[in-house]
């Protein structure tokens, strides 16, 4: 059960690292070119696989026999979809893009509140 928890907060930290990259360089007006947009694109896809890896991991080992998904496991999967939409929000619009800068931490604390209190 560590190593998938391991792997679900290495994600979690490459995800929020490549949005807050993107965000940040769409918000200022500088969208990401060439090296540079290839290299924070694979920081958040692999973080956003992590994530779900590790996240399934751990899920398999809470499960029970009977499988019933918990409402807080519908609200992280939610989540985890909506932070996979983000770069196409930053990509719109630089003005969204500075809301995401505040956004995604949002959504971030909603995932955990989601998990540690089990909603």
């Amino acid at each position: 059960m560590t190593i998938y928890r391991v792997v679900h907060f290495l994600g979690l930290f490459l995800l929020f690292g490549g949005l807050g990259a993107l965000s940040a360089l769409f918000a200022a007006g500088k969208p990401p070119t060439g090296q540079l947009y290839k290299l924070i694109y694979r920081t958040f896809g692999v973080g956003m696989f992590l994530v779900l890896l590790g996240g399934f991991g751990l899920l398999a080992r809470l499960l029970t026999a009977d499988g019933d998904w918990a409402l807080w496991i519908w609200v992280k999967l939610a989540i985890w979809i909506a932070l996979g939409l983000m770069p196409l929000v930053a990509r719109s619009s630089p003005g969204r893009a500075r809301w995401l800068l505040l956004g995604v931490p949002l959504l971030g604390a909603i995932a955990a509140f989601a998990v540690v209190f089990k909603i």
